[in-house]
């Protein structure tokens, strides 16, 4: 059920400050290629470059809010208003996946040949390796994800959402484009919005641009097709709080389509980290360096009329020894 609350009155701020911000890298794509075609709205113009009036009317809407059976239609359509997330992984993928390194594949190979040579002790030393740091890495991985989901379980987020000409109060996920949203100090901004109107609004964008100075809003049409969120003055975007003042706006995009999921989205598809990458490569260097060694003393002993099965042994014997089992929990 929604939760009617009163309507205040808001007026157009006058005050205008620009911000210098980092510039991200990663919004360089055109903001109307990225979202607006995702949306109801006609793919020749930007929300922030036209008058509030033509934008409602792209979208399809008015300032007295979408109907119930309208928003239903759009849901439907567009989708909830979430982020996009990581594949979710069962016990027994996270446990596997510790597997997937070249040092423990060397260490369990190295384990099998001791085994059969009858090395029993090193046999257990280098699976006891194995096993423990494979099992510290499932339990750490296994944990931090359950964590995160309980975490999600008890977050929901409301917001103040114009329907049927009254402003109820209902999950931020239900937002569709097309919806009024009335924005006060303190709010987190659901979704990208065109404001229509401020009262000395403005918002903390650190968490998308990296901005630390909130950025004062205005409602007057800014001249540029393609831009970068903090260039938009005219815009509140998602996952940005209210600093002060408050507003409300025509939501332009919503989840996957908004710049937050936009940037998600790239962070979810972003490659392990410079320092597994660079254990990653001086594992497969190590394991080639063992390969190249283990053939060139097998080869060198067996050439020498040293018998080909005791030069495999000491060649075998040899890549035990070279291999650091130390460096395993860290690739």
């Amino acid at each position: 059920m929604f939760k009617r609350i009163s309507l205040t009155n808001h007026n157009e701020g006058q005050s205008f400050q620009s911000q210098v911000s980092t510039i991200m890298n990663l919004h360089n794509k055109p903001y109307k290629q990225q979202q607006i075609d995702s949306i109801a709205m006609n793919k020749n113009e930007a929300p922030w470059a036209e008058p509030t009036e033509k934008v409602l009317d792209s979208m399809k809407t008015s300032e007295k809010g979408l109907t119930t059976s309208e928003a239903q239609k759009r849901l439907k359509e567009y989708g909830f208003n979430q982020i996009a997330e990581k594949e979710k992984r069962n016990g027994l993928e996270i446990f596997v996946s510790q597997f997937k390194n070249a040092l423990i594949l060397i260490l369990v190979a190295a384990a099998i040949v001791s085994y059969f040579l009858g090395e029993e002790i090193d046999t257990a030393v280098l699976l006891s390796i194995v096993f423990l740091t494979s099992l510290l890495g499932f339990f750490q991985e296994y944990r931090t994800e359950r964590a995160l989901q309980v975490l999600k379980h008890y977050i929901t987020m409301e917001s103040k959402v114009l329907r049927n000409g009254e402003v109820v109060v209902l999950d931020s996920k239900g937002i569709v484009p097309g919806d009024v949203v009335y924005l006060r100090i303190g709010d987190v901004v659901p979704a990208d919005v065109r404001l229509i109107s401020v009262d000395d609004m403005a918002t903390d964008e650190s968490s998308l641009t990296g901005e630390s100075l909130p950025v004062v809003k205005r409602v007057g049409t800014i001249k540029r097709e393609y831009s970068q969120p903090q260039d938009l003055e005219n815009m509140a975007f998602m996952g940005t709080s209210v600093a002060s003042g408050s507003g409300y706006g025509v939501v332009c995009a919503t989840g996957g389509a908004t710049f937050f999921g936009k940037t998600a989205s790239y962070l979810i598809r972003t490659p392990e980290s410079d320092f597994h990458k660079s254990m990653r490569a001086f594992s497969n260097f190590l394991l080639k360096v063992v390969i190249v060694m283990t053939v060139f003393i097998f080869s060198t002993n067996a050439f020498l009329g040293r018998g080909v099965f005791d030069s495999f042994l000491f060649a075998v014997a040899l890549a035990v020894a070279i291999t650091p089992e130390a460096l395993c929990p860290l690739s």
